[in-house]
């Protein structure tokens, strides 16, 4: 059987079979010693129990030799004190994930940090997004890094994002995922020189994004499936179901929050509305559909918060007034 250093078979060539040994692992296809201009996206690819990988987009069979198979079994027992443990675990990628600019997008996007956590829990997770949303990932234990990106919304900003991304280079990121469909979202991992740069189609940016696929909504009707759909390798079918967002609470922080928004402690339960849009009523529900609801939770013996930024106050304020002041108006005292 060939043992070439590297094996890299092209697009059109026939799948090979490569025996690999533990100084080979973690595995990527092509190898480290690679360009990558001419061949696919480089992936890391987990070692099955039986010691065999198949490469996903040029159909390369990899095998662990029965000596690398043994010395790999027996690095493992020792790293996790369980002998036989897969050599899944020993692929440990050091991902980067360019999040959305939107919140409740980001909340969606935590769906994607736990699977990747749970494909590779050895491996890290970096987020680089809005410095708005760093109180929100702070709540997700998935996420290891957060990177923050000082860009302003409509702008290119092209040297302040070159600068960025060539800082990123020393972290030797595996892989990005780029989850908005924008050029500029496209610029950061590129610019990082990170070999496998994950997306959907969006803005014309080939070359920026190489491992580029077609969404299918009909399939995909789901944000959270599409996100951790970039988890898996291309052509993978949909997962059967994929982990919910939920963020981490902290209750030892409730009495401080509660004494500083003047709240009532109460054993009735509690409704938060968050009514306000970025870009104004056009992608906003009504005020009156609001005030409808609060009324409805209100009759019931609920409380009803209503939060948001400064800007969004005149928003709040008229749900509260359709609703009879009942509800506690808490726009712009609220992180």
């Amino acid at each position: 059987m060939a043992v070439p250093d590297s094996p890299t078979p092209g697009p059109a060539a026939a799948p090979q079979a490569c025996e690999i040994s533990a100084a080979n692992l973690p595995l990527c296809c092509p190898g480290e010693n690679i360009s990558l201009w001419n061949h696919h996206p480089r992936v890391y690819l987990p070692i099955e129990p039986a010691g065999e990988a198949l490469g996903p987009y040029c159909g390369t069979r990899y095998l662990v030799s029965a000596a690398g198979l043994r010395a790999c079994r027996r690095d493992n027992a020792d790293e996790v004190g369980r002998p036989g443990r897969e050599l899944c675990m020993t692929v440990q990628p050091n991902i980067l994930v360019v999040g959305p600019a939107w919140i409740g997008d980001m909340v969606m996007a935590q769906s994607l940090f736990k699977a990747l956590k749970a494909r590779a829990p050895g491996g890290t997770v970096s987020v680089a997004a809005p410095t708005f949303t760093a109180p929100l990932l702070e709540r997700m234990p998935e996420v290891d890094v957060v990177i923050d990106t000082p860009f302003r919304h409509n702008h290119l900003q092209l040297r302040e994002r070159y600068s960025l991304g060539r800082s990123l280079r020393r972290q030797s990121y595996d892989r990005a995922i780029v989850l908005p469909g924008s050029i500029k979202a496209a610029l950061l991992p590129f610019f990082a020189a990170i070999p496998t740069r994950s997306g959907y189609r969006g803005e014309p940016r080939w070359g920026l994004v190489n491992d580029c696929r077609a969404l299918d909504q009909g399939v995909l009707s789901r944000q959270i499936d599409r996100f951790v759909q970039l988890s898996l390798p291309p052509g993978s079918p949909p997962a059967s179901s994929n982990p919910l967002p939920r963020l981490v609470t902290r209750p030892e922080q409730a009495p401080r929050i509660i004494d500083r928004l003047g709240l009532t402690v109460s054993p009735a339960s509690a409704l938060a509305l968050c009514p306000g849009a970025e870009f104004g009523p056009a992608k906003r529900w009504p005020s009156r559909h609001f005030a409808t609801l609060a009324s409805h939770f209100l009759g019931q013996g609920w409380q009803v918060w209503l939060l948001g930024s400064e800007v969004d106050a005149p928003t709040t304020r008229d749900i509260n007034q359709q609703t009879g002041d009942r509800c506690l108006d808490l726009s712009g005292h609220t992180s």
